[in-house]
């Protein structure tokens, strides 16, 4: 299916960029970026909670279940 989105001239030039550079199309350039930042969104994100937690705030069972699965 289809979807027709609408942005500004500026991200259409960058994104276009990173297309001509990678010699993919809008599609698989728009997924690319959208893995780079899920991958570098996620850990950002953990970094950001770093220190936060008190040791008696985590709970250990579900701690164990997020390593175990990844």
């Amino acid at each position: 299916m289809v979807k027709v989105i609408t942005i500004t001239d500026e991200a259409y030039e960058r994104l276009r960029k990173i297309k001509i550079r990678r010699r993919e199309s809008f599609t698989d350039t728009i997924l690319f970026l959208i893995s780079v930042y899920e991958k570098i969104g996620a850990k950002q994100e953990l970094e950001n909670l770093a220190g936060s937690l008190k040791v008696g705030h985590i709970n250990k069972r579900f701690l164990k279940r997020v390593i175990k699965n990844g």
